[in-house]
């Protein structure tokens, strides 16, 4: 059963899940892959598109690199006078 974490944050034992409105971000992994593979997805909520995904060795590393992208994001869209429109842009390098 996932349970609460931090602000937004949901752990379970194979999801994670951070809100950023109006952004979402999931940390997921297939239990059964050997070797664990991380995978995390940013989308904007109740969208299905994915925005930005990785794969990292760690789930710190999973959350990490999520939460640097909603951040980068969210910093990208309070710059912007009009409504955020999704361009390609590179993730932000870590």
């Amino acid at each position: 059963m996932p349970t609460q974490t931090a602000a937004g944050t949901r752990r379970s034992r194979t999801k994670t899940r951070i809100s950023g409105d109006p952004y979402v971000a999931e940390i997921l992994h297939d239990p059964g892959a050997t070797p664990l593979i991380w995978h995390w997805l940013v989308q904007r909520r109740g969208e299905p598109e994915i925005l930005y995904w990785g794969q990292e060795k760690t789930e710190d590393d999973a959350v990490r690199g999520a939460q640097d992208t909603l951040d980068y994001l969210l910093k990208r869209a309070r710059r912007s006078d009009s409504p955020f429109e999704h361009t390609a842009v590179l993730a932000p390098a870590r």
